[in-house]
């Protein structure tokens, strides 16, 4: 019986993964600040959706046979993911809202 290998990829998506959920609790907790006020709420929703999206993203691909469909289906969404998350991160440092701009600090006091 062959065993099941774990792609590179798939690192890159548990990576998602985790940063997804910690942002979304730094958000829930007010520790990274974005500078829009309730419009935070938005970047908590999106960074809760994404956090979940790409757990099901990596049972998907460890779960399921690795055809080529699979395998493009997966990279695409993971490059999806990581323009997601470099986007939320520049949200939260110089992308601030007129609320409370960049200052050289990431994380609240």
């Amino acid at each position: 019986m062959k065993e099941k290998s774990i792609y590179p990829i798939q690192f890159v998506v548990v990576g998602l993964t985790l940063y997804f959920i910690l942002i979304t609790n730094w958000t829930i907790h007010d520790t990274v600040n974005y500078g829009i006020g309730l419009g935070a709420l938005f970047f908590y929703y999106l960074t809760f959706f994404c956090s979940g999206f790409y757990s099901l993203v990596f049972l998907i691909s460890f779960k399921s046979k690795q055809t080529q469909w699979v395998e493009k289906s997966v990279k695409v969404l993971t490059v999806i993911g990581v323009v997601v998350a470099l986007w939320v991160t520049y949200s939260f440092t110089i992308g601030r809202g007129s609320e409370s701009p960049w200052n050289g600090v990431i994380f609240n006091p």
